[in-house]
């Protein structure tokens, strides 16, 4: 990843408009996907919860989904997105939302039920995953998924570009945004 483009990053998680600015940048995790990232939550200095509930072992931890609150000038968020962009390694999102809050948010999706009553494990924080689940929601479903969420910002397929889900008027709204020539086009739900 370039410079320019994490800073292209940073300017989606932290817009100039003042309705912005009363929005905080978070970030779900998945330390399964690369042992750096354990090591990083514990050592960031950022707020950081972990989306499971109660005493885990330490194995468990290690690869256990966690929600960090970013901070726009701080050196984490500048090696996250430069060692974790394009590796799938979290989703990003807005809200407006204490962290304790947006865990209890979170943490209600871990697990969902199949047809069959079978419980299996969700892994939404996926990017590669929840770009491709939130468009097939319906409104019910996306009004559940996003709560106290603003939006979603995701990197896609191709690293230098990003792409930013809101919810309007009961309509899920996707731009697809590039990281290098900063134009954007809309989605089609």
């Amino acid at each position: 990843m370039t410079s320019d483009e994490r800073d292209s990053v940073i300017e989606h998680l932290w817009p100039v408009p003042a309705n912005a600015r009363a929005m905080n940048a978070y970030v779900i995790l998945d330390t399964a996907r690369d042992e750096r990232i354990y090591e990083f939550i514990r050592s960031s200095g950022l707020q950081s919860q972990c989306l499971y509930s109660g005493r885990i072992p330490i194995e468990l931890a290690k690869v256990a989904p966690y929600l960090l609150r970013l901070e726009k000038d701080h050196p984490s968020t500048e090696w996250l997105i430069d060692a974790g962009w394009g590796e799938s390694w979290g989703i990003f999102l807005h809200s407006g939302s204490r962290i304790d809050t947006l865990r209890q948010h979170f943490h209600s999706f871990l697990t969902v039920e199949t047809e069959d009553g079978k419980r299996m494990v969700f892994r939404y924080y996926d990017p590669r995953v929840f770009r491709v689940y939130l468009p097939t929601c319906r409104i019910g479903e996306l009004k559940t998924v996003f709560g106290p969420v603003r939006n979603f910002i995701l990197e896609t397929d191709d690293p230098s570009f990003l792409v930013n889900f809101r919810l309007e008027s009961d309509r899920l709204i996707g731009r697809h945004h590039s990281l290098i020539q900063g134009t954007a086009e809309d989605l089609t739900p």
